[in-house]
């Protein structure tokens, strides 16, 4: 969601990136976001965002198998 595309007013010169992560293969349980500026390096911060979710996919399965 970038600037303007934003309901709320406040944040107009926002920008949100999302990533949704899960848990075992299944659908997904959560979204990893991250509030910035709407001029953000959008390339970079949404290959960050992907790849922390991705991470803490894996991180949150192996705990579930352990368990």
């Amino acid at each position: 969601v970038i600037g303007s595309e934003n309901r709320s007013p406040s944040l107009h010169n926002c920008t949100l990136i999302s990533a949704p992560y899960r848990v075992g293969g299944g659908s997904a349980v959560g979204t990893l976001s991250v509030l910035g500026p709407t001029r953000i390096e959008y390339a970079r911060m949404i290959s960050i965002v992907s790849y922390v979710a991705r991470v803490l996919e894996k991180v949150m399965s192996r705990d579930v198998t352990n368990n």
